[in-house]
């Protein structure tokens, strides 16, 4: 965790795309790719949920779709993974 003053630091803020304070970047160890987790005001039970999906995602155990989809979403209009062709059984 490294915290960093925008005003003081604008390239960096330009390089990660930080338009809006405070901003949470997850940057994985060795590699030049960050992914966002959030930004503006958001409480630690957020915060902890999406870090914890954004480790997952980095791993590569989780697909971007399943990243930005929240646990009460699964299954649901939002679900981009969930069979969307069902077959209605005939009688």
């Amino acid at each position: 965790m490294k915290k960093v003053n925008t005003r003081e630091n604008p390239g960096l803020a330009a390089r990660f795309k930080v338009e809006l304070t405070p901003t949470l970047i997850m940057i994985q160890k060795g590699n030049q790719d960050f992914l966002p987790v959030s930004a503006g005001v958001i409480s630690a039970d957020e915060i902890q949920d999406k870090a914890y999906r954004a480790v997952r995602l980095l791993k590569g155990e989780i697909t971007p779709q399943e990243y930005s989809l929240y646990e009460f979403q699964k299954g649901g209009g939002f679900d981009v993974t969930r069979d969307r062709l069902r077959v209605k059984e005939q009688p």
